[in-house]
């Protein structure tokens, strides 16, 4: 995780003079580490860059990872999506998981079936809470060698 961190702060001093061609965009601004919050969603974040081109805001979340973005990364993902739309009123139609080592970048839809398994998504985090319980483990333990949160899971791994 720290290894990831430093790479994603030295990305993000970087990005401030790269052009925003990997996103598509000829013309744009980004903000890094971006505190996000709405009441009237009961959701907060802290997004990695924020793109802005006048009114349109799309999301970038960074991650030390190979291969295409996981579910999870995409949930992630519509959920900033979700909290851009409620703070700023504009439709978010879709964001961006920039992949460490190599800088890559997907595009990612925030397309309705996206958005609504991050829905439940969230009413299963709140479920969890208010019953003081442990989600169920992983279904495949690989997940879990680049988890944060292995620490709180030592009967599984």
């Amino acid at each position: 995780m720290k290894q990831g961190l430093a790479k994603e702060r030295r990305l993000q001093r970087l990005q401030r003079r790269r052009s925003l061609r990997a996103f598509g965009l000829k013309e744009g601004q980004v903000e890094c580490n971006v505190s996000l919050y709405s009441a009237e969603l009961g959701l907060s974040g802290k997004l990695d860059m924020l793109v802005r081109r006048g009114i349109v805001r799309f999301p970038v979340e960074v991650k030390f990872t190979q291969g295409p973005a996981r579910l999870n990364h995409r949930l992630q993902l519509a959920g900033y999506a979700l909290l851009l739309e409620s703070i700023f009123g504009i439709n978010v139609p879709y964001g961006y998981i920039v992949r460490l080592p190599d800088d890559s970048a997907d595009k990612i839809a925030i397309d309705e079936p996206l958005r609504e398994l991050t829905w439940r998504t969230i009413e299963a985090v709140r479920a969890t809470i208010r019953k003081e319980q442990m989600p169920p483990p992983a279904p495949h333990i690989s997940s879990c060698v680049d988890c944060e949160y292995v620490r709180f899971c030592g009967d599984v791994v």
